[in-house]
């Protein structure tokens, strides 16, 4: 597929070229979208009739939630209520009425999934839930004419209906139209009394102009709400009338599909305190509604608010909230030992918790511990206290506080939060006791949580287990399964991609709503990228193309790392390549390229000095006309998916356009005869024309040189040219057309013609003034060699016949005579009646022989031997070893061409055969 942006129209004897600025544009028609010859049902006024399943009803009203109640209109089957006399409508009742209505009724009807279940009401009975009832006393009283209504006629019927007219379980009431559609009762078992289905049609129904009911648009849901917590957000609304089910779409982006009766959704692994937008559309087969929207904010949960005892995740470890400090700091410590070790491995030494002692515990949660943590800039610096902790509980010496990142409780904090500790963490047996932090009555010993979770003390070089404490910050958050997830820094918003290149990514988002935001930092499938400061934008370079990355984005201030934005995908998307430009000779630039190995690709964009010039959908081809002679433009494509996304440029390609030669001026047909049409023509008066094609119904003809005549001898009799001439200058670029001249050939009775036709002959004859004997035959000869007889004319050819002569060779010419006998002067003897002369027409030579080079400095002359009728000669020629080609004519056995080329040479005729690869060197 081509697409253009231009057509050529004739304009005082000069060929204009008129821009035509064309886009193409798909319009593609939403799913659900009802025809324009189609109205909703719940416009036929009740009492008017419809097509429903192949049947005729009747419309009795439209209720308030949108279904329509109908009833057949003239019913057709005569059967009992039940033949057991019960008078309760029952569906799982075999015998029943029922029954009947909801599996043989029901299975008949070829639109039965557009008919609605419901409840039944009986009065002396509970309702039932069926999909075809029957209409009840007070129903058939309100619509009927007989009664109060004006929508339901009276039939000469007698039919059942849904109530009994006292609780005597033989007894069911009916409608007698016999008896002007009064109602009245019958035994169950009856067996001449009508039944006449009625049913409830879904909402949004539509009729086309011959009341058939179609299926309408699939209608939206309505009464979105959702429900957010700091990481998921839970969406309800209300159902749709026969869906087949809902989609789910999390900013623009399909997230779930849940069954039609579903009417939830939980939409997990959410940012806090981030802004979405969900839509929810209703879908049936491959139609799907509109959507119904609505925009929510996820909470945000702080460490700092969660109460002391609560178990949060950190470091990929389980930890109890121990407190909160007046800063809004959360101290917790983990539920797990980490290990079991000396609280100092040196005895003799003080019993202090010191950091900077190597051998203390203190170091070694500061040191190997700390940097094993994920998420270490959450932990907040805090003072240690080491108040020492006599037999009888009372203060002593207080040692003063330390400085570090990990700690462990003091007793004092222990017996705070005791209770609230897991049981697990209650030792039972002195190999399960654990260090605090609080220094023993003695220099040798420290505090221990010993059995039962009793404070006791022992040696400072005891192995006990150690249960690390740290302190997150204030603005620490939770998601909803209690996992840290960075500081309360909103997340930045809006993450958008573009692609420079088919290697880079440029992203760029909304800035984080906070306050205290210092800068950001962008992450690469979960690896740190890179850090850029304040800036909202970034180029990730050296990507592989077809790959996908994941990005996020995590706002950072001094207290950390913020929340990072939701995961981003981008694939990397392929450029278009192998843009090249051809150009035909009414100056017109036509691009092609190489599709896109992508996946979703909806179509390309065409850009022109770096602006948009055109939508060409799925084509890998646009023809440019609107160039300014002398200028010179740069293209490039990109490709564009079914996303929305735009993939990065193709290398462009520069167009020079030249200042075209000038049109020759005077083009006429000088003389025309059977077979052959001479053209000729005033010459182009701008010196740079250096010769002239001449084209025929478009398609290239001769190249004629410096020449102002031209004898076409593949005319056929009969038909009808165009002819047009334009000249090229000293580069082989084409000018101005000259102005077009059509020439009707004239045909010839009474005549035997031979018309070359590429790989065969065709051979016509036509008798208008001549009467052939009773015999013919048509002979051939080929380049002066023997005549041969071919075909024996039967008694239907004699007038006339047209032969397809493939038994022909390359280089041979033929001609062709029709001998006769049975004449009235010589009933015996043979004649010759006609004869066609050699054929003429596009005749396929023999690749041109002798081929020679005769070189120059720069250039070479190639020629060869003529023969007669062979010329105009074609001629391919590449100078960058066969990669690209450029096509000549020349009416002579010669050409010129560079040093360093490639040619090849043929006579004229689509079926000519070319020369071996000649090398120019």
């Amino acid at each position: 597929m081509v697409v253009r942006s231009c057509k050529r129209s004739i304009s005082n004897k000069k060929h204009t070229l008129i821009a035509l600025c064309a886009v193409l544009v798909t319009v593609i028609v939403g799913a659900g979208i009802a025809r324009a010859d189609t109205t909703p049902l719940a416009n036929v006024e009740p009492g008017g009739t419809i097509h429903f399943s192949g049947l005729e009803w009747i419309v009795l009203e439209h209720k308030s939630d949108g279904k329509t109640y109908i009833i057949l209109k003239t019913p057709t089957v005569q059967r009992a209520f039940d033949p057991d006399r019960t008078n309760r409508f029952d569906p799982t009742d075999s015998n029943n009425i029922g029954y009947y209505l909801n599996t043989t009724f029901y299975n008949s009807l070829s639109q039965k999934e557009l008919i609605e279940t419901v409840t039944w009401q009986q009065e002396d009975y509970p309702g039932v839930s069926a999909k075809i009832g029957l209409l009840t006393l007070s129903e058939y009283t309100q619509y009927s004419t007989v009664y109060q209504g004006s929508v339901l006629p009276n039939i000469p019927y007698r039919w059942w209906l849904l109530s009994t007219p006292t609780s005597t379980s033989e007894f069911v009431c009916t409608v007698d139209g016999t008896l002007n559609g009064y109602w009245s009762n019958a035994n169950a078992d009856a067996t001449d009394i009508y039944c006449r289905p009625a049913l409830y049609l879904q909402a949004g129904l539509m009729v086309d102009s011959s009341g058939t009911v179609q299926e309408g648009p699939v209608q939206p849901p309505a009464g979105l709400t959702a429900n957010p917590t700091a990481t998921s957000v839970t969406l309800n609304w209300n159902p749709s009338s026969g869906v087949d089910g809902y989609k789910i779409y999390r900013d623009g982006t399909l997230v779930g599909t849940v069954s039609g009766s579903q009417t939830s959704y939980t939409d997990n692994g959410l940012t806090p305190n981030n802004t979405y937008t969900y839509a929810v559309s209703a879908y049936k087969g491959t139609q799907e509604s509109s959507v119904t929207s609505i925009t929510v904010t996820t909470l945000m949960r702080y460490a700092r608010d969660q109460e002391v005892g609560t178990i949060i995740r950190f470091s990929g470890t389980d930890w109890v909230v121990v407190g909160h400090d007046e800063s809004g700091n959360t101290m917790i410590i983990q539920t797990e030992p980490e290990t079991r070790m000396v609280f100092d491995y040196d005895r003799l030494a003080d019993n202090r918790f010191n950091p900077s002692d190597t051998n203390n515990v203190a170091y070694w949660l500061n040191t190997t511990f700390y940097n094993a943590i994920e998420g270490k800039e959450l932990v907040q610096d805090r003072q240690w206290s080491r108040v020492q902790m006599m037999v009888d509980g009372s203060d002593g010496t207080d040692y003063g506080a330390v400085t570090g990142k990990v700690g462990l409780l003091d007793a004092r904090e222990y017996l705070t939060i005791k209770d609230l500790l897991p049981a697990s963490m209650m030792p039972s047996g002195y190999t399960a006791h654990w260090w605090l932090r609080t220094p023993g009555p003695d220099n040798l010993t420290t505090i221990t949580v010993g059995d039962n979770g009793n404070l006791t003390y022992d040696y400072v070089d005891a192995l006990h287990y150690v249960y690390p404490v740290i302190v997150l910050k204030k603005d620490v958050v939770l998601d909803d399964s209690g996992n840290v997830v960075g500081i309360g820094i909103a997340a930045p918003t809006n993450i958008t991609h573009s692609q420079p290149s088919d290697t880079s990514v440029r992203l760029s988002w909304d800035p984080s709503q906070s306050e205290d935001v210092e800068g950001y930092i962008v992450y690469r499938d979960n690896q740190y990228l890179a850090d850029v400061g304040n800036a909202t934008e970034y180029t990730d370079t050296g990507l592989a193309p077809g790959q996908t990355y994941t990005y996020q984005i995590a706002p950072y201030n001094s207290n950390g790392e913020g929340i990072r934005s939701s995961p981003y995908s981008v694939t990397v998307r392929r450029k278009p390549t192998n843009l090249t430009y051809t150009r035909d000779r009414y100056q017109r630039y036509t691009l092609s390229w190489q599709p896109s190995a992508d996946e979703n690709v909806a179509g390309y964009k065409v850009y022109r000095n770096g602006e948009v010039i055109a939508d060409v959908g799925n084509a890998t081809e646009y023809t440019d006309c609107t160039l300014s002679p002398g200028s010179t433009y740069t293209y490039q494509v990109a490709s564009y998916y079914t996303t929305g996304e735009q993939g990065p440029l193709s290398d462009p390609v520069t167009v020079e356009v030249p200042i075209p030669v000038t049109a020759p001026s005077g083009l006429t047909n000088t003389n025309s005869a059977p077979g052959n049409v001479t053209l000729s023509w005033n010459a182009s008066t701008d010196p740079n024309v250096a010769g002239y094609h001449v084209y025929r119904d478009n398609e290239l003809l001769a190249d004629v040189g410096n020449a102002t005549q031209y004898t076409d001898t593949t005319a056929e009799p009969g038909k009808t040219y165009t002819y047009e001439v334009v000249p090229y200058d000293r580069s082989g670029i084409e000018g101005q057309c000259s102005d077009p001249i059509t020439v009707q050939v004239p045909d010839v009775a009474d005549t035997l013609t031979a018309w070359w036709k590429g790989n065969y002959i065709e051979v016509k004859w036509r008798a208008e003034n001549v009467t052939l004997g009773s015999r013919a035959v048509l002979w051939r000869q080929m380049e002066n060699g023997p005549w041969q007889a071919i075909k024996v004319l039967k008694p239907e050819e004699l007038n006339g016949f047209t032969y397809k002569d493939y038994n022909v060779a390359i280089g041979l010419n033929c001609r062709y005579q029709i001998r006769q006998q049975g004449t009235i002067s010589n009933w015996f003897a043979w004649s010759t009646a006609a004869e066609s002369g050699w054929a003429t027409g596009d005749r396929p030579f023999a690749a041109p022989k002798n081929v020679r080079i005769a070189y120059g400095e720069d250039t070479a002359v190639v020629s060869w031997d003529t023969e007669d009728g062979q010329a105009p000669y074609a001629v391919k020629y590449s100078t960058d070893g066969g990669e690209t080609w450029r096509t000549t004519y020349t009416s002579s056995g010669t050409i010129t061409v560079p040093r360093r080329s490639k040619v090849r040479i043929k006579a004229q005729g689509s079926y000519s055969h070319w020369t071996g690869l000649v090398t120019v060197r």
